[in-house]
């Protein structure tokens, strides 16, 4: 009788303790579970606020969110500050002489729409501001962004595009956008010009009609091109930007109204991607012409997703707040049920 009720109090005392075991193990399972659910529920939640794809980013593609703030050409306005950037590789130019480039290894880009203009805002870094072109031994910093002429996802020539496919290429210079100097003499102060008197001897090239040295030219050149050699500008000069440089680099932003009825151009709607490059030159490292930094094509798309809101940063920590607290209720109800 001691031995059978012996052996009957070990069995009961094996079958708790295995019970206990399963039902932690349960638990955990569960816990687990609920932990995996939530980790997806908040990576969705990051995704939706910040108008993000995975499997667009992939493809680099960059999402140009609608914006109401009253956007001008200052690279450090706010509404930049919740845009969601894109960093695009670049590597020197190879395709057509001359070689070379390739001291910018990235850019940074960011897209907004107001249901009437793009505007791009482009980050580089670069320790100098090279803005005066005044000798020929220097060059400006620059940056240029290129689509195909019809708006598309289809990829020209990288280039300069080819006589089946040309490309519109909007080309921001430092020296543009910093403006001429007043006189000649700021740049070559023994400069003799022998032209008759009615010509304008600051500006010989102004005089011939140069379209870059046009008094209302811009800091921002709107070009087309379809093949190596054929880059001209556009009749229209509708692109506008603006530049400023600091200790981290360059920002610049660009702006053109969505439609165009000019041809060569781009319109860019909605529902519609398209492809873009972009080719960064830097005047301290003598880069011009070919001598530039340049990127795979990327594709923009409009959305129609509005920029998060100043205050939307609560969203995801209370999201996660909530579902800690999910998780602890249910690890105590599942330990209270186990005891």
């Amino acid at each position: 009788m001691g031995r059978t009720g012996g052996d009957t109090m070990t069995s009961h005392s094996d079958v708790d303790v295995s019970s206990v075991a399963g039902t932690r193990n349960l638990l955990t399972r569960r816990v687990g579970m609920v932990l995996v659910l939530a980790a997806a529920v908040v990576a969705a939640a990051t995704l939706q606020i910040l108008d993000a794809n995975p499997a667009t980013s992939q493809t680099t593609g960059i999402s140009a969110l609608r914006t109401e703030a009253d956007l001008g050409l200052d690279p450090g306005d706010g509404a930049w500050d919740r845009v969601p950037e894109t960093e695009l590789p670049l590597t020197a130019q190879q395709t057509s002489y001359p070689f070379g480039g390739g001291s910018v290894t990235a850019v940074t880009v960011q897209a907004l729409h107001d249901d009437e203009s793009l505007y791009l805002r482009v980050t580089w870094p670069d320790s100098t501001s090279d803005v005066g072109t005044g000798a020929p031994e220097a060059f400006s910093d620059a940056v240029a962004v290129q689509f195909p002429s019809v708006a598309a996802a289809t990829v020209p020539a990288v280039c300069m595009g080819q006589a089946s496919s040309g490309v519109n290429i909007w080309q921001w210079r430092a020296d543009s956008d910093a403006g001429p100097p007043d006189t000649m003499d700021e740049i070559r102060p023994n400069t003799v010009v022998d032209v008759p008197e009615t010509a304008n001897e600051d500006y010989p090239a102004r005089v011939v009609g140069n379209p870059f040295d046009a008094e209302d030219a811009g800091a921002v050149q709107n070009l087309l091109a379809e093949g190596f050699g054929t880059i001209g500008p556009a009749e229209d000069q509708a692109v506008a930007g603006h530049g400023e440089h600091d200790d981290q680099g360059w920002t610049v932003v660009l702006r053109r109204e969505l439609s165009s009825t000019a041809g060569g151009e781009p319109s860019f709607r909605m529902g519609e991607a398209t492809d873009m490059a972009f080719a960064v030159w830097d005047g301290a490292n003598e880069e011009r012409n070919g001598l530039k930094s340049v990127s795979a094509f990327a594709t923009l798309a409009l959305s129609n997703d509005t920029v998060p809101g100043a205050g939307s940063g609560w969203i995801i920590p209370l999201v996660a707040v909530m579902l800690a607290a999910v998780v602890i209720a249910i690890a105590r109800g599942g330990m209270r049920r186990s005891s």
